[in-house]
């Protein structure tokens, strides 16, 4: 069965439970689609500033020289592979088969809207590592032309990049709530009446 025969009321509707079963499934389809195609538009934003950030520091990289040069190094490898992600990202939404059988498309929406999957913490946290670590070169060799140890510095930047993670974080996880919290719970409560009703 087929998501277009739920829309179209062409599949094999037995009952007034598949008929409502099949009027949810085609609303819970047009939310998906419409939040798929901000969430394109969103990532393609991500795309163009992250871009930007890897231009810039691409262009400083060959002026810097030492521990400053390093720290360019990171940061330009940094943003290359946030970059590389989100165009991963992307290309995953774009290429979203909405005629996927109805049970295959809803296994793939729940995995698509999970807040921070395995997957993403793996990408995630080496990406800050790898950028927080060109920060802080950049930052400790910036200011040792001024200050023999830049000890201070160098703790002002660690507060204020654990800061943005943690606001970051903290935002991104009450923004996922207000978006997808409750269209994650309908496709898990979708998928287990399926469940029951084919058992």
């Amino acid at each position: 069965m087929e998501l277009d025969d739920f829309k179209t009321g062409l599949g094999p509707v037995t009952g007034p439970s598949e008929k409502e079963n099949g009027n949810g499934i085609s609303s819970l389809m047009d939310e998906i689609k419409a939040n798929d195609e901000i969430l394109r538009k969103r990532i393609m934003l991500f795309l163009g500033m992250n871009i930007a950030l890897f231009s810039i520091y691409a262009a400083s990289f060959a002026a810097k020289s030492g521990g400053l040069r390093m720290g360019y190094s990171f940061l330009v490898l940094g943003f290359a592979l946030i970059v590389a992600y989100f165009l991963f990202r992307y290309l995953r939404l774009k290429n979203i088969n909405y005629t996927a059988p109805v049970k295959d498309f809803l296994l793939a929406a729940k995995r698509r809207y999970a807040y921070m999957t395995l997957w993403d913490w793996v990408v995630i946290i080496p990406l800050l590592a790898i950028v927080g670590t060109g920060g802080f070169l950049v930052v400790w060799f910036s200011f040792s032309k001024y200050f023999p140890k830049p000890y201070l510095a160098a703790i002002i930047y660690l507060i204020l990049f654990g800061s943005a993670i943690g606001i970051g974080f903290w935002s991104s996880k009450k923004q996922w709530i207000r978006e997808s919290g409750d269209r994650l719970r309908c496709i898990r409560e979708m998928l287990r009446e399926m469940e029951e009703h084919s058992s």
